[in-house]
């Protein structure tokens, strides 16, 4: 168990290091590491984020990824409420030593914001070689044609292939998680780009899906309360009748 708890501590301080995380957040997650080991559970490093309590896991990811997303133009300026939203809606990813991610003239349906690693992206044009590594991102393309787009006409096409060089590490916000991040920040998005004709264009087409699903939202509530009060109600009936019997 020692040795286990030595190698445990040696590969959470090494992740904690490569992360950058705060000394707060350090004392927490190796707490919780150590706590987990010595239940017996298993504690996998490379998916910390996956065993962590949520409110850790929460933070820690918005520590790494807040960086990342104000580097994209269309993210930037925002409030942390509109960063807090796509994080929660971010997934973490490992790509392994040379493996295609996207292939060129492949739907690109996701962003990927990268936390270790190397990355080429490549096309049929050497002119497109390009190499990414921690802090970039790929994928802006999505997020311009899906603030300017309000049907899947159009659907853009990686321009290159992407493959990692290295073990990579990051997180991916895919193409229909985007489109949940607009029906719920659409106000802010809204605000700051209100001279754009067509981003504004498509913020009022989410503003207005945004309330339509509240509103169904809120029919399904009113009609599941009535059940339920009509079942409590049959129900006070059949004791009724039976105490009387």
């Amino acid at each position: 168990m020692d040795v286990e708890k030595h190698e445990l501590q040696q590969k959470a301080e090494f992740w904690i290091s490569k992360n950058g995380i705060c000394q707060d957040m350090e004392t927490s997650i190796m707490k919780y590491a150590k706590l987990r080991l010595q239940k017996g559970r298993d504690v996998d490093i490379e998916h910390l984020l996956h065993i962590l309590p949520s409110t850790l896991g929460k933070s820690i990811k918005e520590h790494i990824c807040f960086p990342l997303l104000k580097k994209v133009p269309l993210f930037q300026n925002m409030d942390e409420g509109v960063y807090r939203t796509i994080c929660e809606f971010l997934k973490p990813v490992i790509y392994s030593e040379k493996s295609y991610i996207i292939r060129e003239g492949e739907p690109l349906d996701m962003v990927l914001f990268i936390t270790q690693g190397v990355v080429w992206t490549f096309g049929s044009n050497t002119s497109l070689t390009n190499r990414l590594q921690k802090g970039d991102y790929y994928g802006n393309e999505l997020i311009e044609w899906r603030f300017n787009s309000i049907s899947y006409n159009n659907f853009p096409l990686s321009i290159a292939n992407v493959k990692s060089q290295t073990k990579v590490e990051a997180f991916a916000l895919m193409e229909i998680e985007l489109k949940h991040v607009l029906y719920i920040c659409w106000p802010k998005f809204y605000k700051y780009n209100k001279t754009n004709e067509s981003i504004s264009g498509s913020m009022n087409y989410f503003a207005a899906a945004s309330l339509q699903r509240g509103f169904r939202r809120f029919i399904k509530n009113k009609k599941a309360q009535e059940n339920k009060g009509q079942e409590n109600k049959t129900r006070e009936n059949e004791h009724s009748i039976h105490v009387n019997s």
